[in-house]
């Protein structure tokens, strides 16, 4: 009994959810083959805050083939691939979009769906809305191939009805805004700007699109495989979105890889490790990387940074003065003697010496004498050095004169 009280609890207490509505709501009414169409479409009645991939197709007649999600996104690419959305606390949301038409088709009237599918369990749901259909597809480069126009009528059950076309309100979900958003575009996002050295890090990338773009679970890795996913961002045509983050990328060499939704590389660049800088960011300048001034959330500068080339500084080349040494004239003291009152500073030039001395003669002050005026005085003639003379003559020849006197 309590457990079948349990199974009534149980059943009657939990949310009921009528079926999904699934809906194409506008599209236009011709399509040039070889181009991207907007359209919109509402999902309701669906449980609240459920996430779905999305897919767009169709053709002529039964081809699911010649209308796709995007160039790259066909029918038969793996669900993860696709975009996705989220339906609110109402289990409702109006999505606004895009779809390709492949080029070179036939012309004529084209059936569009919608299909979706739960993110997390691709088994769980796999719904497509009812057909949507566009009159009109030209090709603007006919071909040989002729014009096939459908034979068969839809039937009651591709044919849209006013009764399953519910007119969005204000309450169910937000009205479609003319304003189309490009969900994780394939191409026109790229990486222009990073700061790996300061303590908030943070990436630039810039939407090249003319349309508003929201890119949905785009990560980044470092060299290391390190990843990081980027929050969901929606950046306005021809702007930037800002990313900041922190204690990720190295100082010394990394790398910086922009992933998108469907783990394909979208831009990336090695650093060095020798240009570590809090004045300058990495830029991307005429597809080249390089240091810059910062530009966060704008346009990056034109050129690169460029180190300045030092000046050289003037060197004073100095002429050696000349020092002038004055010329001490030596004094021969052995020129003069002792009691000799002459100076070094009245000899200019020696003069040469003699093996012997040479008594200067001196001029005598008249002295008194005795002698008689008129008397001329004459010196005295010195004879001392010829008696030398002749005693020595005297002395050598003595034994010769002994000798003959003996034999006398």
């Amino acid at each position: 009994m309590v457990i079948i009280f349990l199974l009534l609890f149980w059943i009657f207490t939990k949310p009921i959810y009528g079926a999904i509505n699934l809906q194409i709501v506008t599209a236009p009414s011709s399509l040039i083959t070889g181009n991207n169409f907007p359209l919109t479409f509402i999902i309701e009645n669906s449980e609240p805050n459920i996430s779905y991939h999305y897919k767009i197709y169709g053709g002529i007649g039964d081809s699911d083939t010649q209308i796709q999600t995007s160039e790259n996104l066909s029918y038969t690419t793996n669900w993860d691939s696709f975009p996705t959305f989220t339906v609110d606390i109402g289990g409702s949301n109006v999505i606004s979009t895009t779809g390709y038409i492949k080029p070179n088709l036939p012309t004529g009237s084209y059936n569009l769906f919608v299909k979706i599918v739960k993110e997390d369990d691709h088994s769980k749901l796999n719904l497509s809305s009812p057909v949507y259909i566009i009159p009109s597809v030209d090709n603007p480069k006919p071909t040989n191939t002729p014009t096939v126009t459908p034979t068969t009528v839809p039937t009651a059950t591709k044919t849209p009805s006013p009764t399953l076309t519910p007119t969005p309100t204000t309450t169910a979900s937000p009205t479609p805004t003319t304003t189309t958003t490009l969900i994780n575009p394939d191409t026109g996002i790229i990486l222009t700007e990073f700061m790996p050295y300061s303590s908030i890090e943070w990436i630039e990338i810039y939407n090249d699109h003319d349309k508003a773009v929201e890119l949905k679970n785009w990560k980044i890795k470092d060299n290391s495989s390190n990843t990081k996913t980027i929050p969901d961002m929606k950046i306005s045509p021809k702007s930037y979105g800002i990313f900041e983050f922190s204690s990720f990328l190295n100082n010394d060499i990394d790398k910086i890889i922009l992933i998108n939704h469907n783990s394909q590389v979208v831009s990336q660049f090695e650093y060095p490790d020798d240009k570590y800088t809090l004045d300058r960011s990495w830029s991307l300048i005429s597809n080249s990387w390089c240091q810059s001034e910062f530009s966060k959330n704008g346009s990056n500068v034109s050129s690169c940074y460029t180190q300045p080339t030092p000046t050289p500084k003037l060197t004073e080349t100095v002429s050696p003065t000349s020092i002038l040494t004055p010329t001490i004239n030596q004094v021969n003291n052995t020129l003069y003697k002792p009691d000799e009152s002459a100076t070094a500073s009245a000899i200019f030039t020696p003069t040469e010496e003699s093996g012997y001395y040479v008594t200067p003669t001196t001029s005598l002050a008249p002295i008194s004498s005795n002698l008689v005026l008129g008397e001329t005085t004459t010196a005295k003639k010195n004879n001392l050095p010829l008696v030398f003379i002749i005693s020595g003559g005297l002395l050598l020849i003595s034994p010769v004169i002994l000798s003959k006197l003996k034999k006398k």
